[in-house]
């Protein structure tokens, strides 16, 4: 593993236990000067904190998050050494500072799931060009492990082939007409199903049987077709729309 590698790796976790830690040492720090500094000061510094943490790991932003909310209000807050609030600006601003925790907290596991998602989608478009240079049997299910390994453990229920499309008389996969549905599924029964190329001119399509004793099995139909879009882009070198 690389350097910036090991360190990718080692910041979120860094965040998570850190974080809460620098909150607690701060709100602490601060405690005994409750009379010079004024509580929104110190709510102020945690919100900052709180953001910075957020922006390295979501999960340590929600714990850092409701760490500096509790101990501001236990250290800083009347009446002091309490959970309780008595005021509704001491009310308001511990809310406040919670729900920044958490909104930074939901941008950056929205940011990290796309990012996460391009890589995997450039990943499996590289080694589907790479596997799936002929039509061979072998090559096309390299190309659905990598599928599998990539998308869930519920992909590995099928079998999957190329087969002639003029002789098949098995249900057909429609494609959806709206596009990027992540929770459109697919059921495929135990006899299978097809899924046919962009391109109507194409002679193949490819076979989707659950493997024996699984029953109908559902997937996501979006990454389905996706498979499909690479098959017939690797195949031909392009996908006619």
């Amino acid at each position: 593993m690389s350097n910036s590698q090991h360190v990718k790796t080692e910041l979120p976790l860094l965040a998570i236990l850190g974080g809460p830690g620098v909150a607690l040492a701060l709100v602490l720090a601060t405690s005994t000067l409750s009379r010079s500094i004024a509580v929104a000061n110190v709510a102020l510094g945690l919100a900052l904190l709180t953001t910075f943490v957020s922006s390295i790991s979501w999960q340590g932003g929600l714990t850092t998050s409701i760490t500096a909310a509790a101990c501001l209000n236990f250290f800083h807050t009347d009446p002091v050494h309490s959970l309780q609030v008595t005021s509704g600006s001491d009310l308001a601003m511990i809310m406040l500072l919670m729900s920044l925790g958490f909104s930074s907290s939901y941008l950056t596991a929205r940011r990290t799931r796309s990012a996460l998602m391009a890589h995997h989608r450039e990943s499996a478009s590289v080694l589907s060009t790479r596997f799936l240079n002929s039509s061979t049997a072998i090559s096309l299910l390299d190309m659905w492990h990598h599928t599998v390994t990539i998308n869930g453990p519920e992909l590995a229920f099928l079998d999957v082939r190329l087969e002639d499309a003029t002789s098949s008389e098995i249900p057909v996969i429609a494609r959806s007409r709206i596009p990027v549905l992540h929770d459109d599924v697919v059921v495929l029964p135990e006899t299978g199903a097809v899924a046919r190329f962009l391109d109507p001119r194409q002679s193949r399509q490819i076979l989707l049987i659950p493997q024996s004793g699984m029953g109908p099995v559902t997937v996501p139909r979006h990454i389905l077709f996706h498979f499909v879009d690479q098959v017939e882009l690797a195949l031909t070198g392009t996908i006619e729309e």
